[in-house]
């Protein structure tokens, strides 16, 4: 199954005089939501659809725990999920506070199996 990219042009938006340069950009085949996931999950497991999405969102809520809490949250194989800032640049000596914090945000690292799947992945450009 290949991957479908096509050709996109942007305009460097720091210098928009430059002539803008062509990228090529992953046109999604479509979206799979969490019950098609509970269902393809419980058709190769014995465990019932129903069930496998009690556990995905159970899952989902306790990682925002976990994170909430300041820990990283390892799901082995799958990956880790942990927390970052992004905060404003303050002189040496200078107090800071939870206000210089501009934004939060949520991290995912792929674990080696996600990796190493993008190795054999096939690309079709349209």
């Amino acid at each position: 199954m290949s991957i479908t990219v096509k050709r996109i042009q942007k305009v460097n938006p720091r210098n928009t005089e430059a002539a803008p340069l062509h990228y090529l950009k992953v046109v999604p085949s479509g979206k799979t939501g969490i019950q098609e996931l509970a269902k393809n999950i419980g058709n190769k497991t014995a465990i019932h659809p129903v069930s496998t999405m009690g556990v995905i969102l159970a899952l989902s809520l306790e990682i925002a725990d976990e994170l909430r809490g300041g820990k990283s949250v390892s799901l082995g194989d799958l990956g880790t999920f942990s927390l970052s800032i992004s905060s404003k640049g303050v002189p040496e000596g200078k107090r800071m506070s939870r206000s210089d914090i501009k934004t939060a945000r949520i991290n995912f690292r792929p674990g080696k199996e996600l990796k190493d799947m993008l190795k054999g992945l096939d690309f079709e450009l349209v």
